[in-house]
């Protein structure tokens, strides 16, 4: 099975592997002794759970992002994994390209979510801490600079003209950075904007 994965992702432009093992003392070694981008973790294929190896990077001070592949979809389980550390989660049952993608989001500094497992991308994004998040073939791209300014100022209450005013640009404008920004990040509502500015820190210091 261990093989299978490999020749998998042989088969890819870009990937390339530098080590595998099936014990939390393989994954710590691994990770501190080669050059990785990502650590892939299997836990049908290991001795051991995705916290536990999280734990361990964490505690020896390695920052390698960990992509879990994983039979179990219960959403309290992918959730103490992502909060653990995990950037990416991917069900086993999905395709191949699930997987690769993952991988690749991750290396782009994103999160990756199974699409089966739900959940909204703010809910990533609170548990993993990042800032782009990808959900099965969604990727959430993060925001630009206009489009963070205009979704700030909505979630502190201020009206589309008010943003104009302040932005110099009209309440068309304001529109089209805010339906891109909500598309990206999936909220849809104005209480749902503001828990994310919650998240991002946006109430500290805030105009008036």
């Amino acid at each position: 099975m261990l093989e299978a994965l490999e020749c998998l992702l042989l088969q890819e432009n870009g990937i390339s592997i530098v080590g595998r093992g099936t014990s939390l003392l393989d994954a710590g070694n691994l990770a501190e002794a080669t050059v990785s981008d990502i650590l892939v973790h299997d836990v049908s294929l290991s001795e051991t759970t995705a916290v536990d190896v999280l734990h361990l990077l964490k505690q020896e001070g390695l920052s390698v992002p960990v992509v879990v592949v994983s039979t179990v979809s219960n959403r309290h389980i992918v959730h103490q994994t992502l909060a653990a550390g995990a950037r990416g989660y991917v069900l086993k049952r999905a395709s191949s390209r699930h997987l690769v993608h993952a991988i690749r989001s991750v290396h782009a500094g994103g999160v990756y979510l199974d699409a089966e497992i739900g959940g909204t991308p703010v809910e990533a994004l609170q548990l993993a801490g990042l800032g782009k998040v990808a959900s099965g073939a969604i990727t959430v791209r993060p925001l630009a600079p206009r489009e963070e300014e205009v979704l700030r100022l909505i979630a502190l209450g201020f009206t589309a003209k008010e943003i104009g005013d302040r932005l110099g640009i009209n309440a068309r404008s304001v529109e089209t950075h805010k339906r891109r920004a909500i598309d990206k990040l999936g909220v849809r509502t104005r209480a749902k904007i503001v828990e994310y500015g919650m998240m991002k820190g946006w109430f500290r210091n805030a105009p008036h």
